[in-house]
């Protein structure tokens, strides 16, 4: 007679915890830990003077250079390419402090080609003031 394959694994996980419960050891196995023998480095750091400005903001990563001009109203965004290849049209939206995306709209938002620089007009929508904007997310 077989035992039927449902009821092999009801059995099986039935007499799983007490399998993992009876170790029949009943030595203390606390262990105790060791202070570390080296002391951890720090990384190096660089002071670097910056200066913020309400209203400008400035991206810049691997030859791409962006500023937007934002505080109110409409804006500007400035891209200059030197990535290496083209970009796809840019993006912007913001992020308020109630997690909620504002989506700005680039006029004339269209792909830039490697070493070009474009100068483009951005707008949030007016119930969006700047001080609500938590985060400015761009996108290609």
């Amino acid at each position: 007679m077989r035992i039927p394959i449902l009821a092999l694994t009801v059995l099986t996980l039935a007499l799983a915890p007490a399998a993992v419960a009876c170790t029949g050891s009943t030595a203390n196995t606390a262990s105790t830990t060791t202070a570390p023998t080296q002391t951890p480095t720090s990384l190096p750091t660089h002071n670097e003077p910056f200066q913020i400005v309400e209203g400008e903001y400035t991206y810049e990563n691997e030859g791409v250079t962006v500023d937007l001009t934002w505080k109110g109203g409409p804006g500007q965004l400035t891209v200059d390419n030197g990535s290496g290849g083209d970009l796809q049209a840019p993006g912007l939206y913001a992020l308020t402090s109630t997690d909620q995306e504002i989506r700005a709209t680039v006029a004339d938002a269209a792909t830039i080609p490697d070493g070009a620089s474009e100068t483009l007009r951005v707008t949030f929508p007016a119930s969006l003031k700047p001080a609500d904007a938590g985060l400015i997310v761009l996108e290609f």
